[in-house]
């Protein structure tokens, strides 16, 4: 049998308080006429406890006080506003020991409290940081283990700047000693709780649970409970009562004898337990599998009756459907199955898992699993727990109450993210930011050699060969640039703590995030070539900017900047779209000269401007100016908004890539952001810091294939 880590539960005092008889107070409560019950608990205590969670000393005063106002709710569900049962009225500090005043106020919780199912307690808090107790760092950084011991002394969790965020009642309370030591009141809505007897607490004084009907006396009351009664401080009385002090005593030597069997009896407790929950989590997976197969209503019953109350792997089950569809498939051999009779594919548990987390994470279905009916989960924290059965949160795999294992939940993570992040990449590249797609010719690579980027353009014309004459080589020219590979990306930290928090917003902003980041960094690289060195741009292997006004037939000329602004007309884009048509083609003369070849003949296809532009841009290429439709004089120019440019007023002008590819950009996992997992059980991460991570890389090299292709203008400013 597999151990689990010891686990320590309270010895509630609420056994020995005589609550107020059901038949008496459960119609009032359920007619609304009780108004509300106030109790006093000992919620904390500074023993060891299972967590290894620890507080400093000098901050349990403030800690404990900060509780006041705060909601008590039923196992730390934060979210559900129905989880909350009333109010922490007061909250202090007494010999190490957290006591609390707490109002209940609504039916559940009153309701609860009477049949004795609210006798156990935890808090919940905020914080700054997390400390090792060993050297004082940040977890984060430390190699210690909580709870393991290094020199003699245990390593804990140090929360610094500790406050209250709630107190909830929890079934198994993970320190020892919580409970309830006193029914204060109980008053109805019609202030006749003057006539009400409250019962009191076996051997403790009547004082104690006296009906306070006027609320200042019942707040010093309160008060005086919390911060100097004894049966609820644990101080000495001042004056001796042999039946309180007997019952002290009694409760003591019974947690003393307890000791061993008391915590076996807790595993077993836990153990069936968790034999409940796996059985529960069957039950969803037998019905939501046989939902899903289709199969005939008898056979479906049939399956149900061997699986039904019992504990299984998802594997079993998804074996006996497959083989209740081959029995059908033989019994209705030759027939023709119509509608509703046509045997269909099934999804395990693990296939409806992965679903469940892409439901959950916002990612888009595909058509092959659109009409899969999955259960939804609550959060992360639900998806951790089905996946890897760690239900106590110590980065451990307990596969016999799992559905996975530690290394399947950070994969189905992965690849909900990958998903969801294709989709966030595909919203923003309809938003405007893939707008460098238009422009570019994008080459997958293999390597991260340094790239040699091939030219088009370079023989002219094919030379004549007469009859038995020999074959001339070509003499194609040589481009020259080159380009270096470049490696972005980071990692995502997949902590416990983030899974405890349940926080499915971050999760959901993650590859948005990254999306957002990948698709900017691709546009900004490419909107540099046009504005690097004063918009200039980079200086190429022949010695000359890539936007200059020096004729082709100099060595690094290119005849391709110029200084008309935009305007409202098309003069300025006549002179730029003949000035891209009259490029003479990269051929090399008799001299080894280039510039002397024929005309490229291309035209500029793309004009490319800052927002300031659009307008004008929009007014000159998009509108209908003869009747055979939009644009059709020239060509259908597309204006193009590029959104890392600030100038207001320079402009550039592309040629079609598919036919003189100009900007290259080089991939070799593809130009959106990769996510990998780095993380299983044994990673160090996981072992050390209970986290998996997620890294993100992106390879990517943006360079220049044929100046010829571009044009500039630079417009003073």
């Amino acid at each position: 049998m597999k151990k689990f880590p010891p686990i320590l539960f309270s010895l509630p005092v609420i056994d020995r308080l005589q609550l107020p008889p059901r038949a008496e107070i459960l119609p009032r409560i359920e007619s609304g006429e009780l108004d509300h019950l106030d109790f006093v608990a000992r919620v904390f205590n500074t023993a060891p406890n299972t967590n290894h969670y620890a507080f400093p000393p000098a901050a349990l005063g403030s800690f404990a006080s900060s509780f006041e106002g705060q909601p008590f709710l039923r196992n730390h569900d934060t979210y559900d506003i129905a989880s909350r049962d009333g109010t922490i009225l007061e909250s202090g500090l007494s010999d190490k020991t957290f006591i609390q005043t707490i109002r209940l106020s609504t039916r559940r919780g009153m309701t609860d409290f009477v049949e004795g199912k609210i006798d156990r307690f935890s808090i919940g808090w905020f914080y700054k940081e997390i400390l090792c107790s060993i050297c004082g760092t940040s977890i984060y950084a430390c190699s210690h283990a909580p709870g393991r011991e290094y020199a003699g002394k245990a390593c804990e969790l140090i929360f610094t700047e500790p406050r209250g965020k709630e107190t909830s009642a929890v079934n198994a309370a993970a320190v020892q000693g919580t409970g309830i030591d006193a029914l204060l009141q109980y008053v109805d809505s019609c202030n006749s709780c003057n006539s009400m007897q409250i019962p009191e607490i076996t051997g403790e004084s009547p004082a104690v649970i006296n009906v306070l009907s006027n609320p200042a006396q019942a707040s010093a009351r309160r008060k005086d409970n919390i911060m100097s009664d004894p049966v609820t401080s644990g101080q000495t009385p001042a004056t001796t009562d042999p039946a309180l002090a007997q019952l002290e005593a009694n409760r003591q030597a019974a947690a003393e004898l307890l000791g061993e069997t008391q915590r076996q009896a807790a595993l077993d407790a836990q153990l069936e337990a968790s034999n409940q929950v796996l059985v529960a989590q069957c039950a969803h997976l037998l019905e939501s599998g046989l939902s899903a197969s289709r199969l005939p209503e008898v056979v479906q019953n049939r399956i149900r009756k061997t699986f039904e109350g019992k504990a299984f792997k998802a594997a079993e089950l998804t074996a006996a459907i497959a083989e209740a569809r081959d029995e059908v498939a033989a019994l209705t051999a030759g027939q023709t199955v119509r509608g509703p009779g046509r045997i269909t594919g099934v999804w395990s548990g693990a296939d409806q898992l992965t679903l469940a987390v892409e439901d959950l994470l916002g990612v888009q279905r595909t058509p092959a699993n659109k009409d899969a009916r999955v259960a939804r989960l609550s959060g992360i924290r639900e998806a951790y727990i089905l996946l890897t059965g760690d239900r106590d949160f110590v980065g451990g795999s307990f596969p016999e109450f799992a559905l996975g294992d530690t290394s399947t939940f950070p994969v189905i993570v992965k690849n909900a993210l990958n998903k969801r992040l294709e989709n966030a990449w595909a919203k923003y590249g309809a938003a405007g930011y893939d707008w460098w797609q238009k422009v570019v010719s994008v080459e997958h690579f293999e390597t991260l050699q340094q790239i040699d980027w091939l030219i088009t353009g370079t023989i002219g014309s094919l030379p004549t060969v007469a009859e038995k004459g020999e074959y001339q080589e070509l003499p194609i020219g040589d481009n020259g640039e080159t380009s270096d590979w470049t490696k972005y990306g980071g990692y995502i930290g997949l902590t416990l703590e983030a899974i405890l928090r349940d926080d499915v917003r971050a999760f959901k902003r993650l590859p948005d995030e990254l999306a957002m980041g990948g698709i900017r960094n691709i546009s900004a690289q490419v909107a540099a070539i046009f504005t690097a060195n004063a918009g200039v741009g980079p200086t190429l292997s022949d010695t000359g900017a890539l936007f200059n006004n020096t004729v082709q037939t100099t060595k690094g000329g290119h005849k391709n900047l110029l200084t008309t602004a935009l305007g409202t007309d098309l003069v300025a884009w006549r002179a730029v779209e003949a000035a891209m048509y009259q490029q003479p083609m990269h051929v090399q003369n008799a001299a080894g000269m280039y510039g002397t070849g024929k005309n490229q003949a291309v035209k500029p296809k793309y004009c490319l401007v800052p927002m300031n532009l659009k307008g004008a841009a929009d007014d000159l290429f998009l509108k209908n100016w003869n009747a055979s439709g939009p644009n059709m004089v020239y060509g259908f120019v597309e204006p193009v908004v590029v959104p890392d440019w600030t100038d207001a007023t320079d402009w550039a002008a592309v040629a079609d890539p598919a036919i003189l590819p100009g900007i290259m950009l080089g991939e070799i996992f593809g130009v959106m952001p990769q996510v990998v997992l780095a993380g299983n059980e044994s990673d160090p991460a996981m072992f050390s810091n209970d986290e998996s991570r997620l890294k993100v890389r992106q390879f990517l090299t943006v360079g220049i294939a044929n100046w010829r292709a571009l044009s500039k203008n630079n417009v003073a400013g």
